[in-house]
This record gives structure tokens, sequence and C-alpha cells, in this order.
């Protein structure tokens, strides 16, 4: 049952039926579903497609099988005849148990309010008709002014990209994708995707190449061009625990090929502590003392490397030396960009 703005009515159409305690046959509740359609399509006022939340026989199905996997409930099927009628097989049963009240919707619709102004994710109005039973506006929450902002990229190219990707991680469905990753070549790829990560105002996709059985690798959705389920390939496993280990020991994004774990030891100006203390660096990060040093073990990567130089002349490497090092050369080369330009006519690029 694909999950857009129609899947609500489809729902209410499907669990009236399912609940009657006779139950309906299949042509019923077709029925139901099409004049449902033609009185959304009056009231609305519009000209437009009455097959809106209408079904054909494959997909009445779907949607019944959808239903009994995503509520846990048994429908039964009744042969009289040659006709089929369907009803729960738990009297009394109802995906909609009870009304929402008004407090609990109140707070449902501030939710959405929310999530809204949070411009990196995908179009949520999907979920408006929540509302429409109460008589609220059909436009939800979305009318208020905007009082919260979170930081995000509402112009990233490739969010349009993220719906057919929830569903194949949820369905364990791989994925063709032709990728640029360079920005230059596409690269066909099938992909057996796992977990979906913002970082730093981007969203990647993790998963496994299909050529590459064992490795989890990360694709930039930025960089995906275009995106289509494969059914002819199995998809592939994994026993990662990307919500709670896979990122647990790095900053970032990135594991690096040796995965060692690093004690890492920095000193920041007195100015400096109370932002690190009351925003730590990471969640391994040990209480500061008065020496001013901050401690936790991470992986390095270029993340690390780039956090640390967001500081600035605020902080110092003291441990690992390697990472000492790294930082170091970086600031080197930073230090030759910005040596006096002996070419006064060197065109500057932004």
């Amino acid at each position: 049952m694909s999950v857009n703005k129609n899947i609500f009515s489809r729902l209410k159409v499907y669990d009236s039926c399912l609940r009657s305690n006779d139950g309906c046959s299949k042509e019923l509740i077709m029925g139901k579903l099409r004049d449902k359609a033609t009185a959304e399509m009056e009231e609305s006022g519009k000209a437009g497609n009455s097959n809106s939340i209408e079904v054909n026989n494959r997909q009445f199905y779907n949607d019944l099988k959808t239903i009994e996997e995503a509520w846990q409930i048994k429908i039964d099927r009744q042969k009289l005849g040659k006709i089929s009628i369907y009803r729960y097989k738990v009297p009394g049963f109802s995906i909609f148990p009870a009304p929402l009240s008004e407090d609990y919707l109140a707070r449902l619709k501030n939710t959405l309010f929310l999530l809204q102004q949070f411009k990196g994710l995908p179009d949520l109005d999907f979920l408006n008709p929540l509302f429409e039973k109460r008589g609220d506006d059909q436009n939800g929450a979305s009318d208020q002014q905007v009082i919260v902002e979170f930081d995000g990229n509402p112009d990233l190219i490739g969010l349009h990209h993220f719906p057919l990707l929830l569903d194949a991680i949820q369905h364990k469905k791989v994925v063709k994708i032709n990728y640029n990753r360079s920005f230059q070549h596409l690269k066909e790829i099938n992909f057996c995707p796992y977990f979906l990560k913002q970082h730093n105002s981007r969203w990647f996709l993790f998963g496994t190449d299909v050529k590459h059985e064992k490795s989890i690798s990360n694709l930039a959705l930025d960089r995906i061009k275009s995106i289509e389920q494969v059914e002819n390939i199995a998809f592939l496993e994994s026993a990662v625990n990307f919500d709670k280990e896979y990122f647990e020991d790095i900053i970032g994004i990135t594991i690096p090929k040796n995965r060692e774990i690093l004690n890492v030891k920095l000193r920041f100006k007195p100015e400096r502590l109370f932002f690190v203390k009351t925003k730590p660096l990471h969640n391994s990060q040990k209480p500061i003392g008065s020496d001013r040093v901050v401690r936790f073990e991470v992986m390095h990567n270029k993340e690390l490397e780039s956090l640390i130089l967001y500081f600035g002349d605020d902080v110092e490497v003291l441990e690992p030396e390697s990472l000492r090092k790294a930082v170091k050369a970086r600031i080197e080369k930073m230090h030759k960009q910005y040596q006096p330009i002996e070419n006064a006519g060197i065109e500057y690029f932004i």
C-alpha cells in the first residue's frame, strides 16, 4: 500500500467494511472506494481523477495483505458460492480503535507543524488527512506562521528519491542506482539499502553493493541520478545495527579502513571550554578538568579533522601524534594557500 495523501481515505473504507459482522465482498468494498473517490472530488469542487482512492484487483489484494502485516491481524475470507466475503477474524477489531481526543489531536498537529519546518525532509502533506475527521483546515498546520527553523537544505538535489528508498529499505528490495560519484561519470550499481542518515545538511544512503557482499558503503543522495527497484536479484541481509552501533565510534559518516579507535586529547582555550562542555564533541567525551583537556574515543576520519579545524586557533591536538601531524599538515597547506599573491591579475573563484 503506497504511502500518499489518499491512504487514510482508503483505510477508512477498508476498515468500515472489514469490521462489519456480516463482512463485505470485494465488489462491495471496491464500489465503496469508487463512491468515496467521487464524493471527495465533488467536495473539492475540482475536476480530476475520480480513481484517486479507487483500486484495481491487484491493488485490492495487496492492500489486504498490507493491513494484515501492518496491524498483525488476520482477515477471514469466506466463500459463499462464487462470492468471497472479507471480515476481520477478531470481532470488534478496528485499525482505528478509538477517535483521537482533542488534546491528543492538538499535540499531533503541533508535531506535524514542527516537522514541516525541517526543510531537509521530504513533503509531509500526506499527513494532513489525519485532521479531516475533526473538521480542521485541510491544510492542517501548514498555514501557521513559522516560529521554528531547523538547519536544512531545501534545495538539496536527490530528496525526491526519499520515498522510493524508504520503501525499498522497509520491504528489503534491491535498487538499481545510476550514481555519479565524481560528478563526471555515471556508474550503475545494484544496491541493497539499509539506512538513511543526514550529515552536514546532506543525506546519505548506507547499504551493500551486490558485487561486494560483505562491505558497507554510503551513497550521497545528491549524486544519485536515477533509482528503480529490481525484482530478480536477491536482497542481502545485514546484521549491522545502524541505529545504535555503526556510528558509535566515529564523528560524521566515514568508517576508516583500519577501524582503530584513538584516545583523542584536545586542549581548548578557556573562552571555548563552556561551548565544548555544553555541546560535547562526541558521546564518549569525558568530564573536563582544570587542565582544559577534552578527551574522547573515536576513529580517525576526515570529519574528525574538519571538526578540529572548525575551532581554529582555539584548540590544540595533544594526542595521538598521528592526528596531531594530520591536522598540522592541513594547516600548513592552508597557510601556503594564503601567501601573498604575486600575480595581481589572478582571478578568484569563490
